[in-house]
């Protein structure tokens, strides 16, 4: 297949569930009029909020739902002209939510995805059972491999679903959630090495998401659902600039008002409901620890400025380099202390306010 074609491709695609699940008896449409294409080497990350119909999306894309209306298209052929047996070798998908399979080890599940390619008798090859033992390295399951499912954590058991759905070796990979339930260094690791497999493999990838950032950093597109069905795509740096990602969160929610979206760091937060402490004047070098230490003032309720009155009470950050330890030099009224933490800088300025306020009473 040319490269310039898509690997899946669809086509005015409404997904839902039919009769029996909205309120009515007549169904739910969620993702409606859906037109959209996933090219070799691409990785696209799908995000929205919980229930704008993520996991229904890739459901109906992997073959589990029937579209509701639309056409769906793999390497250019309908999706439901392949028998199951040729899709698994298409397509490698990985749910939310898996099946318990008791006495099953790790190693076993991750070569169950070499089915595909097994003769009918369903034996393994050697060269089947070195693609497993590769996955189970690049997924960091080797001294596990032998354990039991049921015996490793949540996050393990999710690389082991993770390493089935890579030893199909499909030129398309749909994946829920593949970040649920493992830590930061795991997550970043498996989003380097989902971009290695498409840029050195050339797989297509779709991948759903909570994390933004991470998508903001590793994605060549975005697709974005709205609460209104919408799919918008396009590259996340655009999606965050004309604020369609803040919107697609935050538009019609009650709390919205209480949750705002940064921009600069695109990260959703709740500002801090403390007492206003007053102004305080921050400087220093800019970096991680000026950053961190504007974090920890504004959470206790500090307005920082970058210049003001001497009467204001002063924190002055001082780092020769980002790789020395950072050392604050603070100044309230006639009193100055030295500290080497933020957690000693919060314990000389914070009493000093509260003082302020009570003797302003």
């Amino acid at each position: 297949m040319s490269p310039s074609l898509p690997l899946l491709r669809t086509e005015n695609l409404t997904t839902g569930y039919a009769g029996g699940r909205g309120s009515s008896g007549e169904g739910c449409r969620i993702t409606r009029n859906f037109s959209g294409q996933i090219f070799p080497g691409e990785v696209i990350c799908l995000l929205g909020s919980n229930g704008s119909g993520k996991s229904t999306l890739l459901r109906t894309l992997g073959g589990f739902l029937p579209p509701l209306e639309g056409g769906l298209f793999l390497e250019g052929k309908p999706l439901e002209g392949y028998a199951p047996s040729e899709r698994a070798k298409k397509i490698g998908v990985v749910h939310t939510v898996n099946p318990s399979v008791p006495y099953m080890t790790v190693e076993d599940l991750v070569l169950t995805g070499r089915h595909p390619h097994t003769p009918w008798h369903g034996g393994l090859s050697e060269r089947d059972r070195e693609r497993g033992a590769r996955i189970l390295r690049f997924l960091g399951l080797e001294a596990l491999q032998k354990r039991l499912l049921e015996k490793v954590s949540d996050g393990e058991r999710r690389r082991a679903w993770l390493g089935r759905a890579l030893a199909q070796e499909t030129p398309l990979l749909l994946l829920d959630e593949p970040l649920a339930f493992i830590d930061l260094p795991g997550g970043a690791a498996i989003l380097d090495l989902l971009r290695r497999l498409a840029a050195e493999e050339g797989r297509g990838i779709l991948f759903s998401s909570h994390q933004i950032q991470g998508a903001l950093s590793m994605a060549d597109r975005i697709w974005l659902l709205t609460p209104s069905g919408e799919c918008l795509q396009g590259v996340g740096e655009d999606l965050l600039l004309r604020g369609d990602l803040e919107r697609a969160y935050l538009g019609d929610r009650e709390n919205s008002g209480e949750v705002r979206f940064s921009q600069e760091e695109a990260l959703f937060f709740a500002p801090p409901s403390r007492k206003p402490l007053g102004e305080m004047v921050l400087s220093g070098p800019s970096g991680g620890a000026l950053k961190w230490t504007r974090s920890a003032l504004e959470r206790r309720g500090f307005c920082l400025v970058s210049s003001g009155s001497s009467e204001l009470p002063q924190v002055e950050l001082r780092q020769g380099s980002p790789e020395e330890p950072p050392v604050w030099y603070c100044t309230w009224g006639e009193q100055e202390k030295c500290c080497t933490s933020l957690e000693e800088v919060l314990g000389f300025v914070e009493p000093s306010a509260r003082r302020k306020e009570k003797d302003s009473l």
